[in-house]
């Protein structure tokens, strides 16, 4: 018979998958960046709070609350969406920024709006197609020095105001250009991955070809065999039979085991893919394994619990810091993953989520608890727990083992 294949080096985990598909979002710590941004507005809102009073002062008012909006609107989509292209919504709110920086400094000539110049040439860094950026910069920074100049400005402030909206334009272009670049890597390694998982399958049907040709030809010989002496000679064909429910019986282990070693992955597996999915989606990881190594069927299904548990965190926990521990001793083993997200929706509250659901069964075939719930008082942060007995052999075999000590892992900023 032909051996068994060795277990195929194990893909990366669906942790890491979920971590490399919100590769485009912005971090969290970025997104108020546009919010911040909208401040410098305060500057013309002061000139013309001063300067005015009745309808003028709320028409400059609502003209500038329409400017800031349309740009916070830009700002928000166009470096969150891993869409390239701009949506008409983007388009008009452009079309506003544009309007509204040339014809609000004619119409009001005691207003500074220097500040107007420069959110629309980082607009146009942003939104213009990049073959056509370049002429977009270069029309905001003529503007800006001739509308500097028309309020009488001496040469200094002029190039000031010039050098000005280039400097901030050219980098949020360049922000724009690392954001393709890096949007291009996830791409590729999207590609890479897919092309790894069709060798993969590939790799297996041949494995599971020359596990089991040599036997189904054997059986199929054996059939015909036993068929032919079936009316002539009865017991030899009744060997025969019992040959092939023999190689029958050997290939079906044969494939389990097989598969099996395709399927399972440990403890340690899981926590060092965690630590780079946590890693990719800037999340804070503090990782604790066991001190000593656990029974085989409870490790392998920890590593379940934890890819199942840090998906969560990375697809729907909005989360900043993710501690994952592992505790276990003669009796029972306990695996607690938690974090400082939004807390539990409904369906984890209740632990009706499909892969909570899946993670549940599994954990109740080994006669352990599943209990999810929030990590601290007010509702924040999830946590998820899971305890499992240890059988009576291998508990009798840790208790001889190496104390339990906690080993810290940290991946991320703020460990």
């Amino acid at each position: 018979m032909t051996d068994a294949p060795a277990p195929a080096p194990a893909h990366e985990g669906t942790a890491r998958d979920a971590a490399a598909r919100e590769g485009g979002a912005v971090p969290r710590s970025r997104r108020w960046l546009p919010w911040v941004a909208l401040l410098w507005l305060l500057l013309p809102a002061t000139d013309i709070i001063g300067s005015d009073t009745g309808v003028p002062r709320v028409l400059s008012l609502a003209a500038l609350a329409a400017f800031g909006t349309a740009f916070l609107w830009v700002a928000t989509t166009m470096s969150s969406a891993d869409s390239a292209a701009p949506t008409r919504t983007t388009w008009l709110c452009t079309v506003v920024i544009t309007v509204l920086t040339v014809l609000m400094p004619l119409l009001r000539r005691d207003v500074e709006w220097t500040c107007l110049q420069v959110y629309c040439a980082v607009t146009l860094a942003f939104v213009l197609p990049l073959q056509h950026v370049a002429r977009g910069i270069a029309a905001s920074v003529v503007l800006a020095a001739v509308q500097s100049m028309a309020r009488g400005n001496v040469t200094q402030e002029t190039l000031g105001t010039a050098l000005t909206v280039f400097g901030l334009s050219m980098t949020m272009l360049g922000l724009r250009r690392s954001r393709v670049l890096v949007r291009r890597l996830h791409d590729a390694q999207g590609e890479v991955a897919r092309l790894a998982a069709v060798e993969e399958r590939l790799r297996i049907a041949r494995d599971l070809h020359d596990l089991v040709g040599h036997s189904l030809s054997l059986i199929v010989v054996k059939s015909e065999l036993a068929g032919r002496l079936a009316e002539a000679d009865l017991p030899a064909a009744a060997r025969e039979i019992a040959d092939v429910e023999s190689v029958a019986r050997q290939s079906l282990v044969e494939v389990r085991d097989a598969v099996t070693g395709y399927r399972q992955r440990s403890l340690v597996e899981e926590l060092d893919d965690a630590r780079s999915a946590l890693a990719a989606a800037e999340v804070a990881a503090v990782l604790r394994p066991p001190g000593a190594p656990l029974p085989g069927e409870i490790d392998q299904l920890f590593g379940w619990a934890v890819r199942e548990g840090v998906t969560n965190v990375i697809r729907h926990a909005s989360a900043s810091r993710c501690e994952i521990t592992v505790r276990g001793d003669a009796r029972s083993a306990r695996l607690d993953v938690v974090d400082d997200g939004r807390g539990p929706g409904p369906l984890e509250r209740d632990g009706d989520g499909n892969g909570l659901a899946g993670l549940a069964e599994r954990v109740a075939a080994a006669h352990g608890t599943v209990t999810t719930g929030p990590a601290a008082r007010g509702g924040r942060g999830f946590r998820l727990t899971v305890r499992v007995p240890v059988p009576a052999a291998a508990g009798d075999a840790a208790a001889g083992g190496p104390p339990s000590a906690e080993a810290g892992s940290r991946a991320g900023a703020g460990t």
